[in-house]
């Protein structure tokens, strides 16, 4: 073999190498979008939400607020790529604070993102006692608390400007 026959050949490995990682992000990527991970329906979005209402605790004696974490997003968008590396994290981060999360895709009919207070696709919108308490809209925000070091995602939410 001479130098271009080689040079031709990495090429060719080069391409079917990243075709075939390609098609395997989109297959991930379909199947956290059919997953329990991404709510479709908005009468289980509003039962999702209503899960962050504060209770009383009989044993303490004192009402404990309840919080609930919701991405809006569109499930089309590269966002879902990205959620392969990024929900894991965010997911372990809630886990410790005992915080659900879930993505929302943004196609389901009759769903008004204002009434969530989210105009900028993705955001991330924390809900307490069902309401709205903060959003972080963008990727670039998204990301911030991603890669934060804290595990208290709650702490990394609320400081986000």
């Amino acid at each position: 073999m001479n130098f271009e026959e080689i040079k031709w050949k990495m090429l060719w490995l080069k391409e079917k190498a990243l075709s075939v990682a390609n098609e395997a992000i989109e297959k991930w990527a379909e199947v956290i979008q059919n997953s329990s991970f991404t709510i479709n329906d908005l009468e289980w979005l509003e039962s999702f939400i209503s899960k962050s209402k504060n209770y009383y605790n009989d044993v303490t004696k004192k009402e404990v607020s309840k919080r609930v974490i919701v991405i809006f997003a569109e499930k089309w968008s590269d966002f879902f790529k990205k959620a392969l590396y990024i929900l894991p994290v965010v997911y372990t981060k809630s886990w410790t604070r005992n915080i659900e999360i879930k993505i929302v895709d943004t196609w389901i009919s009759w769903l008004d993102l204002l009434k969530y207070q989210t105009s900028i696709l993705p955001s991330l919108v924390m809900f307490e006692n069902e309401k709205v308490l903060k959003v972080v809209a963008g990727e670039e925000k998204i990301n911030k608390i991603v890669t934060g070091l804290t595990l208290d995602i709650e702490k990394s939410v609320l400081e986000i400007a």
